[in-house]
């Protein structure tokens, strides 16, 4: 399945085997197993109808997501790393007593000293950072700096699809990345 391009395996930051997270990556068995089979009564307007449902939103997140992973020359491109020797990764941990779970998208562990943490959010609009957003994001740093065994210095990167709005939670991140930036030749 991985060698024919069905699933990716992404290795965890951490180089455990165990820890690897594997993903679907066929978008149209992607797309029939959310969308097309749960139309159960043959709704012609099975999409319109479900357009603003909280499903449809999760779809549109997991395929922004998947359409990012495909691009990370681009994202690496808009980062201005492209020279520059990497490893890519993802990274999760669960949640225990002391600390909530945390999940990155996507971690760019670079040869110069640095590691980009890469969340990718998809929005209609600008995508803005409310506090409790921002905890969360602190939450996911904080788990990887304690938890991985990268001693790089860590950049919060958010890869959304119209950019990120510049409010008192913006400073949480040190670059941004968008939609036109994936499609830049």
């Amino acid at each position: 399945m991985e060698e024919g391009g069905f699933i990716r395996r992404f290795a965890s930051a951490d180089t455990s085997d165990s820890n690897a997270i594997f993903q679907l990556t066929d978008n149209y068995t992607l797309f029939y197993y959310l969308c097309i089979k749960k139309n159960a009564f043959s709704d012609e307007h099975y999409w319109s109808n479900t357009f603003t449902s909280a499903f449809h939103n999760a779809w549109k997140g997991h395929a922004f997501e998947r359409v990012c992973l495909g691009h990370v020359r681009q994202i690496k491109a808009a980062l201005g790393i492209s020279g520059v020797q990497t490893n890519l990764c993802s990274w999760f941990t669960r949640g225990t007593s002391d600390r909530r779970g945390a999940q990155i998208d996507l971690v760019i562990q670079r040869a110069d000293g640095f590691t980009d943490l890469c969340e990718m959010k998809h929005s209609a609009n600008v995508f803005t950072i409310e506090k409790d957003y921002e905890k969360e994001l602190q939450n996911k740093v904080d788990a990887y700096r304690e938890l991985s065994k990268d001693k790089r210095t860590l950049h919060l990167v958010m890869v959304t699809t119209h950019g990120v709005t510049r409010n008192s939670n913006y400073n949480i991140i040190q670059n941004e990345v968008t939609m036109d930036d994936l499609f830049a030749i």
